[in-house]
């Protein structure tokens, strides 16, 4: 009767969990090689730079003294 109704019984279906496909298996990459290329940059930055942290490689060039050539 109560499909003639249309009211929806508490516990008439399972109820369908989501599963993981490949569009999550490629975010979940994507995710990662993002944070190697961060850690990578970070500590090429770190590298240059005169101080001991990435942002110190921005000091590399004096203030208006940038040349591209």
């Amino acid at each position: 009767m109560a499909k003639q109704i249309g009211m929806a019984m508490p516990g008439s279906r399972r109820r369908v969990t989501p599963k993981p496909n490949v569009y999550t298996g490629i975010a979940l990459m994507a995710c990662v090689a993002l944070t190697a290329a961060i850690v990578i940059v970070w500590q090429a930055g770190a590298a240059v730079g005169p101080g001991d942290d990435m942002l110190a490689a921005l000091k590399l060039h004096e203030e208006g003294k940038v040349d591209l050539k």
